[in-house]
Protein backbone atom coordinates (compact mmCIF):
# COMPACT_ATOMS: atom_id res chain seq x y z
CA UNK A 1 0.00 0.00 0.00
CA UNK A 2 1.16 3.26 -0.77
CA UNK A 3 0.00 6.70 1.00
CA UNK A 4 0.32 10.32 0.85
CA UNK A 5 -1.08 12.23 3.53
CA UNK A 6 -2.97 9.87 4.70
CA UNK A 7 -4.74 9.10 1.41
CA UNK A 8 -4.09 5.74 -0.19
CA UNK A 9 -2.50 6.33 -3.71
CA UNK A 10 -2.60 2.84 -4.52
CA UNK A 11 -2.88 -0.04 -3.28
CA UNK A 12 -3.35 -4.25 -4.55
CA UNK A 13 -2.02 -7.74 -4.57
CA UNK A 14 1.67 -8.97 -6.00
CA UNK A 15 1.59 -12.02 -8.47
CA UNK A 16 5.18 -13.31 -8.53
CA UNK A 17 5.25 -15.88 -11.81
CA UNK A 18 8.34 -17.94 -12.35
CA UNK A 19 12.10 -17.56 -11.38
CA UNK A 20 15.17 -16.95 -13.11
CA UNK A 21 17.42 -14.22 -13.94
CA UNK A 22 14.61 -11.77 -14.63
CA UNK A 23 11.59 -12.27 -12.59
CA UNK A 24 8.16 -10.98 -13.43
CA UNK A 25 5.46 -9.51 -11.56
CA UNK A 26 2.00 -8.99 -11.54
CA UNK A 27 0.42 -5.96 -9.16
CA UNK A 28 -3.29 -6.26 -9.48
CA UNK A 29 -4.66 -2.55 -8.36
CA UNK A 30 -7.52 -2.67 -5.67
CA UNK A 31 -7.38 0.88 -4.64
CA UNK A 32 -6.55 4.72 -5.59
CA UNK A 33 -5.11 5.61 -8.66
CA UNK A 34 -5.92 2.71 -12.11
CA UNK A 35 -7.99 0.93 -9.51
CA UNK A 36 -8.69 -2.13 -11.59
CA UNK A 37 -5.60 -1.95 -14.17
CA UNK A 38 -2.87 -4.11 -13.65
CA UNK A 39 0.92 -2.75 -13.37
CA UNK A 40 3.31 -5.43 -15.42
CA UNK A 41 6.74 -5.74 -14.66
CA UNK A 42 9.94 -7.83 -14.76
CA UNK A 43 12.72 -7.33 -12.55
CA UNK A 44 16.40 -8.21 -11.48
CA UNK A 45 17.96 -7.87 -8.55
CA UNK A 46 21.93 -8.38 -8.93
CA UNK A 47 23.90 -7.70 -5.08
CA UNK A 48 22.49 -4.25 -4.33
CA UNK A 49 20.97 -3.34 -7.42
CA UNK A 50 17.53 -3.42 -7.64
CA UNK A 51 16.38 -2.79 -11.89
CA UNK A 52 12.65 -2.85 -12.43
CA UNK A 53 10.97 -2.66 -16.49
CA UNK A 54 7.13 -2.27 -16.39
CA UNK A 55 3.83 -0.29 -17.23
CA UNK A 56 0.34 -0.28 -16.54
CA UNK A 57 -1.36 -2.69 -18.58
CA UNK A 58 -4.30 -0.51 -19.94
CA UNK A 59 -1.02 1.65 -21.69
CA UNK A 60 0.94 -1.39 -22.97
CA UNK A 61 1.12 -3.75 -25.64
CA UNK A 62 2.68 -6.55 -23.29
CA UNK A 63 4.51 -7.05 -20.27
CA UNK A 64 8.58 -5.99 -21.38
CA UNK A 65 10.68 -8.92 -22.37
CA UNK A 66 13.67 -6.98 -21.14
CA UNK A 67 15.05 -4.61 -19.09
CA UNK A 68 14.67 -2.17 -21.95
CA UNK A 69 12.41 1.04 -23.00
CA UNK A 70 13.08 0.80 -26.20
CA UNK A 71 10.26 1.76 -28.54
CA UNK A 72 7.41 1.21 -26.36
CA UNK A 73 5.52 3.23 -23.07
CA UNK A 74 7.67 1.59 -20.57
CA UNK A 75 9.00 2.73 -17.12
CA UNK A 76 12.31 1.48 -16.33
CA UNK A 77 13.78 2.57 -12.92
CA UNK A 78 16.73 0.94 -10.90
CA UNK A 79 17.65 1.50 -6.90
CA UNK A 80 21.04 0.69 -5.55
CA UNK A 81 21.26 0.24 -1.72
CA UNK A 82 24.00 2.32 -0.18
CA UNK A 83 26.18 0.73 2.80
Amino acid sequence: MSKFGGAVVQAGTLRVIGGGRLVKIDFVITEGFRKGDTWLEVYERRGDELTWCGGYAGDIRARPAALDTAGDDYFLRSLRRER
